[in-house]
């Protein structure tokens, strides 16, 4: 629990400041974002295969573009971020177990 909390931190501040500055997503900005989830989701899990940590933080950066590159969503955007990203974490860890097993078995 204390490393997606600490993961929804940092989103939350990196999202907060410079996506709201630049709707554009730099290069740069997207692999610092991608990496500090993938360390940080290696740390937390290290012997998850790695793959699965690609997949994850893939999954997460994605649906953070995809919410955030929404002039609606960025123009009706809470302070309560922890929802938003606890969401796009339990959707990809959902869509990843669904992808790797899809019967339902656990792994």
């Amino acid at each position: 629990m204390r490393y997606l909390v600490t993961l929804f931190v940092f989103f939350n501040i990196i999202f907060t400041t410079k996506a709201h500055n630049e709707l554009g997503f730099s290069t740069t900005f997207i692999r610092d974002t991608w990496y500090v989830c993938f360390k940080t989701s290696q740390a937390k899990m290290p012997l998850t295969n790695v793959d699965v940590h690609v997949m994850f933080c893939d999954c997460i950066i994605d649906k953070g573009r995809a919410f955030f590159g929404n002039q609606d969503n960025l123009n009706n955007y809470s302070d309560n971020s922890t929802k938003v990203w606890s969401g796009f974490a339990n959707d990809c860890g959902y869509e990843i177990q669904m992808t790797l097993n899809p019967n339902g078995f656990n792994l």
